[in-house]
């Protein structure tokens, strides 16, 4: 059996379709490699792709020790919020810093300083 045969929806279902809804497989053209020879796999033609970063900000409101665990306040949707918060790198960051989430892992917050993360961002935009 084909994997696409499973997409494909009997003749009937599509002759009752209302006429504005239009179902068609994919079918995309081969791609062929243009890279030159040992640059295969190369992501290189990505370093001029502009992209915008979103982040979550917060505060630190219980102080996180090296490689504890600590508190953190952000607001979500206009709505305060708190959850535990882990250093990303597990060094400890003071009561009152700025953070960044970077991520969530079993109702954890890791959380890197605004500080270093605003100027990873500007040195990764200025050399290019």
């Amino acid at each position: 059996m084909n994997a696409n045969e499973n997409l494909v929806p009997p003749a009937e279902d599509v002759a009752s379709a209302p006429p504005s809804i239009v179902a068609r497989l994919a079918d995309f053209p081969e791609l062929h490699g243009t890279a030159a020879a040992g640059a295969a796999g190369s992501l290189n033609h990505l370093l001029d792709v502009s992209v915008s970063v979103t982040a979550e900000l917060g505060r630190v409101t219980m102080p996180i020790r090296e490689a504890g665990t600590g508190e953190v306040v952000y607001s979500q949707g206009g709505t305060r919020r708190s959850c535990g918060a882990r250093s990303d790198n597990g060094a400890p960051i003071a009561r009152g810093a700025e953070v960044v989430v970077t991520r969530y892992e079993a109702g954890i917050a890791y959380v890197r300083l605004w500080e270093e993360f605003a100027r990873e961002e500007e040195n990764e935009g200025g050399s290019s």
